[in-house]
């Protein structure tokens, strides 16, 4: 049966978390899609990765590759034991930005600045505290805006080396952040956040193979 789990943090209106699933068969069809959020789903694949339909287009997703899945969308795909970075961002954040034209993977660039941006969040979320929540919201919304964006501005472009090393700062620093995080003596979080994550995530896409909608237990999308 498939199986699957899933390690995030509420931050605000959006969720960082850390997925994996075993290999498995999820759908979202036009029924689910109306009675359920359309969010934009990003999957960073650590390793693993699926063959499929998402964000209107037929894509194959592999290790090292943001998935872009946007949920107004149906979605079909067929996907390998996985673990993922993952992020879920409202929509409605996303104001004027056109995702009519997103497609479901980005170049190597703005893929690798998305990685970075979303593993960073991802360690950092366990130290925020509620004042930092708004400024990390609008700060995740304004780069998603930026690099999503159907022609990037000048600015962003010529940030690309500059970007290049925040990279390998993030790849240098990245030990140290999980040290800390490990270290850390702040009092655990609630565990509420497993049930947003499988409101947000796990009824919106069935597991194919019979389950019905996804739990933490069985079956959860990557």
């Amino acid at each position: 049966a498939p199986t699957g789990s899933a390690d995030g943090v509420i931050v605000g209106d959006i969720i960082t978390a850390q997925v994996a699933c075993s290999a498995q068969d999820f759908v979202r069809d036009r029924q689910r899609i109306r009675a359920t959020p359309d969010h934009l789903l990003l999957h960073r694949y650590v390793s693993g990765g699926f063959n499929g339909h998402v964000t209107g287009q037929k894509t194959t997703i592999g290790p090292g590759k943001v998935a872009l899945i946007d949920l107004a969308h149906p979605v079909d795909t067929r996907a390998f034991a996985s673990s993922t970075v993952t992020l879920i961002v409202p929509r409605k954040l996303l104001g004027d930005l056109a995702l009519d034209d997103l497609k479901p993977r980005l170049d190597t660039f703005r893929n690798d600045l998305l990685a970075a941006h979303m593993q960073s969040l991802l360690e950092r979320s366990a130290q925020l505290n509620h004042g930092d929540v708004a400024a990390t919201v609008a700060d995740t919304v304004g780069f998603l805006k930026r690099l999503l964006a159907p022609a990037p501005d000048d600015s962003f472009v010529e940030q690309r080396d500059t970007d290049e090393n925040v990279l390998a700062l993030t790849d240098a620093t990245a030990p140290m952040a999980a040290a800390t995080k490990a270290s850390s003596n702040q009092p655990s979080r609630p565990r509420s956040w497993v049930r947003v994550v499988i409101t947000v995530i796990a009824i919106s896409i069935k597991v194919r193979e019979g389950v019905g909608r996804a739990n933490t237990g069985n079956g959860l999308p990557r």
